[in-house]
């Protein structure tokens, strides 16, 4: 249901039709998909779902999709098995499947095989990624192999005798981690070049994914033990499940998406998130109707995804740009005027809170129509800074309103383009 304010002569009042308990999540599923294993957006904001039967896209962030798989080949099945896409900074995109890594350079419309250096012609690539250099790594089974030409050549970097690679991940800061089947991790610190073994007492368990965090932190998603995280890149471990995530979560994927937020996909149990500052996790599953969730992705204009079994794709109700919090405690309420106003396409609004408390900041057109919610929760005491692109919206006067339990305050402002 659509929410609107009435819009007073002075513009600086709001009545909602429907205050608080919005559903987070909205069903943009795939048909005859089978299991969606990796959902990754281009730099345009295509986004690209990899599942059992190949690969699909979407140019309207999932409200419809077509299927992407010219080139692609398929088992003697009929099956295309992509398990993962990796977006690069050419704007091409790599797909890791059943039969070697594919290469789309003209946003998914046909795919071409790059498998040179691989130890097989069609070799079944379970996992890949690409760092900050532009550097992509692939596992093939136990193998670790490593591209310097964007996927055009691969050659072999490592080997790991105790089982096949479930998860191969690149941070910000040049680092390296690997983890395989058996419970055996690894870390490189030369990119890739040579690898060494985390020790079993430092992180004693099978990992699933790693999340690099903006204060530098990695954060290991677990096979039914939850969260690890290590605050000196990767030397030593802890647990993160201080508070809030269920029993023996198994972790199949992590993500940030820019809201202040960590989100963790628990297969048959779904979405959690935690603040990148706190240590409980709340679960985030409202309007989710399937909780056999595998992979979390996010496109340019801050809107999160989540996919899993039966063609599975939820996509968040609203976008959300990074949510910076400062800490000085303000004597009082206050929303203050959106700079730069006018404003193409980005703005920002800055509120103060003297006191914790359920808050919510949306904007709504000249006609008093919701056109996003920036934020609806609790947050403690202190002076924030939200971003809102309007890439999305037609030019015109827009509102955006304040809310909590003791101060309501709205103000105008213009977008121009």
């Amino acid at each position: 249901m659509k929410k609107f304010f009435v819009i007073l002569a002075c513009a600086s009042i709001g009545v909602s039709a429907n205050s608080y308990g919005q559903a987070f999540w909205t069903n943009r599923s795939i048909s005859n998909a089978g299991t969606v294993y990796s959902l990754v957006a281009d730099s345009g904001g295509i986004l690209f779902a990899a599942t059992d039967a190949g690969i699909f896209r979407s140019t309207n962030r999932g409200d419809s999709w077509t299927a992407a798989s010219t080139g692609l080949p398929s088992d003697i099945f009929g099956n295309r098995y992509i398990y993962q896409l990796v977006a690069e900074r050419n704007s091409s995109m790599l797909a890791a499947s059943w039969a070697g890594v594919y290469i789309s350079r003209n946003g998914g419309q046909s795919w071409t095989s790059s498998n040179n250096g691989f130890y097989s012609i069609n070799p079944s690539i379970r996992c890949m990624s690409a760092d900050s250099s532009g550097n992509l790594f692939a596992a093939v089974w136990g193998d670790l192999f490593k591209s310097t030409d964007l996927g055009s050549t691969w050659y072999h970097v490592f080997n790991d005798p105790f089982g096949a690679f479930a998860s191969v991940a690149a941070s910000p800061w040049g680092f390296l981690f690997a983890a395989n089947l058996s419970g055996y991790n690894y870390r490189s610190i030369d990119r890739g070049e040579h690898w060494t073994r985390i020790p079993y007492d430092s992180l004693p368990r099978s990992v699933n994914c790693f999340l690099f965090t903006k204060d530098g932190r990695v954060l290991a998603g677990t096979q039914y033990n939850g969260v690890s995280v290590s605050s000196d890149s990767g030397n030593s471990w802890r647990d993160f499940n201080d508070s809030g995530l269920p029993g023996s979560p198994s972790i199949s994927s992590l993500w940030y998406r820019g809201d202040d937020y960590y989100y963790a996909a628990l297969y048959l149990k779904g979405v959690y998130r935690v603040s990148s500052t706190g240590t409980t996790w709340l679960a985030a599953n409202s309007g989710l109707t399937n909780y056999n969730v595998r992979c979390l992705g996010s496109d340019p204009r801050g809107y999160l995804y989540v996919g899993g079994d039966n063609g599975t794709v939820f996509r968040t109700l609203n976008a959300v740009t990074e949510v910076v919090h400062i800490d000085d405690v303000p004597r009082g309420f206050r929303l203050s005027q959106n700079f730069p106003n006018p404003f193409n396409p980005s703005t920002t609004i800055e509120f103060s809170l003297p006191r914790s408390g359920l808050v919510t900041l949306e904007i709504f057109s000249l006609l008093g129509e919701e056109v996003a919610t920036l934020v609806n929760e609790v947050r403690p005491a202190g002076t924030y800074r939200i971003g809102w692109n309007a890439s999305s919206s037609p030019s015109g006067v827009y509102f955006y309103r304040l809310e909590t339990k003791d101060f309501v305050q709205t103000k105008k402002m213009l977008l121009v383009k």
